[in-house]
């Protein structure tokens, strides 16, 4: 069984207190709910940093829950980083609550990270079905059944994601991804009210606005699969990664206009970490 905590670093952030992963046990990152974020580091460089602290406040705020200091806990991951700098690695915001007036326990810490390999951005990945929704897309909170029955099913079939179907045959996401199909020229994905928001996806939207990419705001039904161009997942961790198969429907990995968003997302990236080492 993979830890919570990855050995390989030292330290985590609980409610602003920089301490030793000696001191780390799972009962800090429980509660009755749980909102969380998940941020990519690189070069300790968290990116989108800014937007993933604005979702995880509107998250709280959707749930009703008592806010938390927003400012402190940038300046907690920025401490973090510097007492453990890494070249690449997950971190893990994580508020629980054990009652939705009372002041939560935040804690920091990086996660086991698993990202595509070049062959899998150069070949796509496999990616299998599964019937099942959020109960609410619009607030990233822990759904450990969900979750769970993902995992059992990319372990069973060796794909890289399931992608979630409703009780009418629609795609609307990964189980820990949002996903893009490309049709004649256009970019297709669910609307935003039927799925979570992802930083990725959003970024993605802008690039295909910057590209002239028309977008369609609609679910694509598990029987039109046959009939699209092209196809890619998007997260924290994969980025913007293409599919070369959904079931045992083949989809071409190498669509142009997968690649071009592909190209111009690594940039997006890039800059974000260019302007964090600027401010610091």
């Amino acid at each position: 069984m993979t830890s919570i905590i990855d050995n390989a670093e030292n330290y985590f952030v609980h409610n602003g207190i920089i301490q030793a992963n000696s001191n780390f046990t799972p009962s800090l990152t429980q509660g009755d709910t749980v909102i969380y974020e998940v941020i990519r580091v690189i070069n300790s460089a968290p990116v989108f940093l800014t937007e993933h602290l604005q979702r995880l406040e509107q998250s709280i705020d959707k749930g009703k829950l008592k806010h938390i200091d927003y400012n402190a806990v940038k300046q907690w991951i920025h401490g973090l980083l510097l007492q453990n700098p890494v070249t690449q690695k997950n971190i893990k915001i994580t508020v629980c609550y054990t009652d939705p007036n009372d002041t939560p326990n935040t804690t920091i810490y990086f996660i086991p990270s698993k990202y595509p390999t070049s062959e899998d951005k150069t070949n796509g990945v496999g990616t299998c079905t599964m019937q099942a929704t959020r109960s609410n897309p619009e607030i990233k909170a822990e759904n450990k059944t969900l979750r769970s029955e993902a995992d059992n099913l990319i372990a069973s079939s060796a794909c890289y994601e399931v992608l979630l179907i409703d009780n009418s045959g629609l795609i609307t996401e990964g189980s820990r991804s949002n996903v893009f199909f490309t049709m004649n020229g256009k970019v297709i994905t669910a609307p935003a009210t039927t799925v979570l928001r992802g930083i990725t996806r959003i970024k993605i939207l802008d690039i295909c606005q910057k590209l002239g990419i028309p977008i369609v705001h609609e679910c694509l039904h598990i029987d039109q699969i046959a009939r699209i161009d092209g196809a890619f997942i998007s997260g924290t961790s994969p980025g913007v990664l293409p599919i070369n198969r959904i079931d045992r429907c083949t989809i071409n990995a190498n669509n142009k206009l997968v690649r071009a968003i592909g190209t111009e997302y690594e940039n997006t990236v890039k800059k974000d970490i260019e302007q964090y080492k600027q401010h610091q």
